[in-house]
């Protein structure tokens, strides 16, 4: 089944009472991609156009879907020249693995005309290819997210895991006879990564081939693992609102700092969230901001001893 539907209706030059009230203008719903692999998201949207003395009511959209995360999107409203009103509504749907779900029962209002029941689309998340998973996994080892595949083996998990316990439980009975300590690796210096991260995702030129929300979701994740590597406040998974509450409560950045990530993490979720499409100079700009940002808070070399005698301690 196709991802677009569009649905015109035209007034007519004719007397018509008023019990019958029709408008001039257009319904049309989009879902893109229908079908997607699950790590990417997909975007269901309604969008009306419609005389601005006219209400517009969109009902139905989904909620809740088991196994996907849902972002509604606040409507978008904008008044034409002409004087036609365009509303646009979007849900972010986000599988946390393989579905398939019949999107259906959503209607559209305007004015006192009936509602229009738009036809079901059918959503998607498909399990990843070989080449898919690879990517991930590689990404994945420069940012510090994993990736979570289902687990067809159930109860011989536990086994296994019984079994590591007991081997783990001998080794360190030997490790403390022998007294053999192997030395310890240091821990990688969050600057330095960030720099590497940064490096790697200017190397892949996703800008120029217009992989806006890829380049977008990989910037904001650099610094969001930086801010936690750095100032240990726990930031990939929380929603902006959340990091920014929590980076407030711990007092690490200045207030300065805190306008410039607030806005550039917004910034980020008009893009994902309400489709905003940025400019290249917009997108050099931003990159630009998490490099001086990093750059601006690698800690003095007094700091820098202080924090590794706090991490020896």
């Amino acid at each position: 089944m196709s991802g677009v539907w569009h649905h015109r209706l035209v007034s007519i030059a004719l007397l018509i009472c008023a019990a019958c009230p029709v408008f001039a203008g257009s319904v049309s719903a989009r879902l893109e991609p229908p079908v997607t692999p699950f790590h990417r998201p997909a975007v269901l949207e309604i969008r009306v156009t419609a005389g601005e003395a006219e209400g517009i009511t969109v009902a139905g959209l989904p909620e809740t879907l088991e196994g996907v995360t849902l972002e509604r999107a606040d409507a978008a409203r904008v008044v034409g020249e002409d004087g036609m009103v365009e509303e646009v509504h979007r849900v972010v749907l986000d599988a946390k693995g393989p579905v398939k779900h019949v999107l259906a029962g959503i209607t559209v209002k305007v004015g006192e005309g009936d509602a229009i029941t738009i036809p079901a689309l059918v959503y998607e998340a498909r399990e990843l290819t070989a080449s898919e998973q690879d990517g991930v996994a590689h990404f994945a080892g420069l940012t510090g997210l994993e990736v979570l595949e289902p687990n067809p083996f159930g109860l011989m998990w536990w086994a296994v895991g019984v079994v590591g316990l007991l081997l783990l439980a001998g080794l360190a009975l030997w490790w403390w006879r022998s007294k053999a300590q192997a030395p310890q690796k240091p821990k990688p210096i969050a600057w330095e990564v960030a720099e590497v991260r940064l490096r790697e995702l200017a190397f892949r030129k996703l800008p120029e081939q217009g992989k806006v929300d890829a380049y977008y979701v990989d910037l904001s994740a650099i610094l969001r693992y930086y801010i936690e590597d750095r100032f240990q406040v726990h930031a990939p998974e929380q929603t902006t609102q959340e990091f920014l509450v929590a980076a407030s409560e711990r007092s690490v950045l200045s207030v300065e700092q805190q306008d410039v990530v607030s806005g550039f993490l917004r910034h980020c979720d008009r893009v994902k969230f309400a489709k905003y499409e940025p400019s290249m100079a917009e997108m050099t700009e931003n990159f630009q901001l998490v490099e001086d940002f990093v750059v601006q808070t690698i800690p003095s070399p007094a700091e820098n001893e202080a924090m590794v005698g706090e991490v020896a301690a």
